[in-house]
């Protein structure tokens, strides 16, 4: 979870009003959680850019539409994917060429964001870093923060918590207290770290906190969908089987609402692995079978496995 933009660029005659007013409220939209409104404010400002901007600003203008149309929202666009396959190769010249070192961040950070999505993690992890580089040279601290967060992420698919730990708390040390959304992301990813590293009452206490800070940004329904997982997941553990259902089958909801598969997958077998616990087979079975038969269509023993093996040690939600 995370989502990083330009600065404010500096409008150098009355003539980038136009920009610099669709840009304003592309940010809005973003820091209310509004990233459909957000894509729509960002198009129309890169279109602007390419009719009457320098070859700076259509790049900066480029770098913004992409870092929102890179993210999930409610009701996707079409040809969503496309966009975002024909901006990798223009993301990456726009870093090679070196012509604006924001840019050329902003790039960066982009296709790293691009690699996450596509769970190519080592890939990530290089654009990552050099999004951190330069947004250090920059001395943009804001900057090095949503690149530390996009770092952790990369870490924590692959199961590094410690490391990833680390980038969380750097984010919540750099990042302003006015940036409540990232904040949050920060937050809520620190959460699921500290439940994979067994530290389960910190873990809760962080991401109960995230959980209420979401309720600020109604839009965004797929951060509460993920906190939720990762409550169910941390309840689990702590053997809270009620509360744990209850987050389990909020998550199990949205994903279904947003067609994330992953996490119905994730949700769906804690939920059954709660059924084991609480002593009840019956319904155990039938939330196995349907992992099965929804994800594993040509295996028709997977339910007996999930029935007979535990396999929460060997899981991580955000794989």
């Amino acid at each position: 979870m995370s989502l990083a933009l330009a600065s404010a660029d500096v409008a150098e005659a009355n003539s980038v009003e136009a920009y610099g007013k669709l840009r304003a409220q592309g940010l809005a939209a973003v820091n209310a959680g509004r990233l459909r409104e957000a894509f729509d404010c960002f198009d129309r400002a890169w279109q602007w850019a390419r009719e009457h901007g320098d070859q700076g600003l259509e790049d900066r203008a480029f770098c913004n539409r992409a870092a929102v149309a890179i993210e999930p929202f409610g009701g996707e666009l079409e040809a969503k994917a496309t966009i975002i396959e024909e901006s990798l190769p223009r993301l990456r010249a726009i870093l090679v060429a070196n012509r604006d070192p924001e840019n050329c961040r902003l790039a960066a950070y982009n296709v790293a964001r691009i690699y996450e999505h596509r769970k190519e993690h080592k890939k990530g992890l290089f654009y990552a870093r050099i999004s951190l580089d330069r947004a250090k040279l920059l001395n943009r601290q804001a900057w090095v923060a949503t690149s530390h967060n996009q770092i952790g992420n990369h870490l924590l698919a692959e199961s590094f918590f410690e490391q990833a730990k680390d980038h969380y708390q750097k984010v919540l040390e750099l990042m302003p207290t006015d940036a409540k959304l990232a904040r949050l992301l920060a937050t809520g990813n620190l959460g699921y770290c500290l439940f994979s590293q067994g530290k389960l009452r910190l873990g809760l206490k962080l991401s109960y906190q995230a959980l209420r800070e979401q309720r600020h940004f109604p839009a965004a329904g797929r951060i509460a969908m993920t906190l939720h997982q990762d409550l169910c997941f941390g309840l689990l553990e702590m053997n809270r089987y009620r509360d744990a259902r209850r987050h389990g089958e909020r998550s199990l909801e949205l994903a279904e609402a947003f067609e994330e598969h992953g996490v119905a997958k994730n949700v769906l077998y804690l939920l059954g692995q709660i059924a084991m616990a609480d002593g009840d087979s019956t319904v155990a079975s039938k939330l196995f079978e349907r992992v099965q038969k929804r994800y594993y269509p040509s295996d028709p023993n997977m339910g007996h496995v999930l029935m007979a093996f535990d396999l929460r040690p060997m899981i991580n939600l955000r794989a």
